[in-house]
């Protein structure tokens, strides 16, 4: 994992968290359930038309407004500066929704907060973070990690390191703080701070995919200096473990391809590479931090020089 991709999964890791689009397991009406998959897939301009369409039968569901708000969200991230102004009032006007109804009000005022500072309203955004830590109808930890997700989106780590901790203080056990400050130490390069928070942050979160390549990043990063095929193989039954979680997970795939190729295995670093490079979406890409282009390029660097390395047999076939 790259120090830039490191930095990428410090923000996405919680921002994606508290502001990920989904049905909170309930099946409310087909068009919502469909919206929610044309968010999957990034069809957004879709998954709209499902939402209002889910708004005209059930125009009080605090969810649908936030997904609204979410898909507009997105769009107004990726728009052209003439379309800008028109997205940013309709995500405000759903997040506004939003947090009219009894039910999801404080999820709905974090995503507005990093609405505005997406838009460059920064101390509108930062006053209304302020405001809500402490506040226990979302999770006591979540305003002020929220806070450090945007510290650190803008370079301060300083401040995101001291924010991500307070939302620790506030909530010991809070995931997408423990994840993101773990990311945050390992892409400053203190990998036994980072481990020392990882390893119980395992135990407790057990199913946690973030955390477990989290430390198999540091795994691998200890193995690379050392050149020791111990630790190597430590790094490979990491990746194993996480398998045991995530079976089919293109980046567990990955990892494991990188180990197989580094013990002397080019067959099986081959196949783990092919799975990965046959399952891994853009958009699956773009949700973990990473470039898709720059990443299938990497990738078939590396399956380059394996070929060279494979067996004659296994190459013809």
């Amino acid at each position: 994992m790259a120090t830039d991709r490191l930095q990428q999964v410090l923000v996405l890791v919680l921002l994606g968290a508290l502001a990920g689009c989904g049905s909170d397991g309930v099946v409310v009406k087909n068009s919502y359930m469909r919206g929610v998959d044309r968010f999957d897939d990034g069809d957004f301009h879709e998954a709209i038309r499902e939402y209002h369409a889910a708004l005209a039968d059930d125009p009080q569901d605090h969810r649908i407004w936030y997904n609204l708000a979410l898909c507009y969200h997105e769009l107004f991230l990726k728009a052209e500066a003439a379309d800008r102004e028109a997205l940013l009032r309709q995500a405000l006007e759903a997040y506004d929704q939003a947090a009219l109804m009894p039910t999801g009000a404080a999820r709905a005022r974090l995503a507005r907060a990093r609405l505005l500072w997406d838009a460059g309203q920064r101390d509108e955004a930062l006053a209304t973070l302020d405001g809500m830590v402490g506040d226990e109808s979302i999770g006591a930890g979540a305003p002020a990690a929220t806070l450090a997700a945007m510290q650190a989106a803008s370079g301060r780590m300083d401040e995101a390191e001291r924010e991500y901790r307070r939302a620790l203080d506030l909530e010991p056990n809070y995931e997408p703080a423990l994840a993101a400050l773990a990311a945050l130490l390992v892409d400053a390069g203190r990998d036994g701070e980072a481990e020392a928070l990882l390893l119980p942050a395992m135990e407790l979160h057990r199913y946690d995919l973030t955390l477990r390549v989290l430390h198999n990043r540091i795994l691998e990063r200890r193995a690379q200096s050392s050149s020791a095929d111990q630790d190597w193989e430590a790094a490979k039954r990491g990746w194993e473990q996480a398998e045991a979680f995530a079976a089919g997970d293109w980046e567990i795939a990955a990892g494991l391809a990188r180990c197989a190729a580094r013990l002397h295995d080019p067959v099986r670093a081959v196949r783990y590479y092919w799975y990965a490079l046959d399952n891994a979406s853009d958009r699956g890409l773009e949700k973990r931090g990473y470039d898709a282009g720059a990443w299938r390029a990497d990738v078939r660097r590396e399956l380059l020089a394996l070929y060279l390395h494979l067996p004659a047999a296994t190459r013809a076939d």
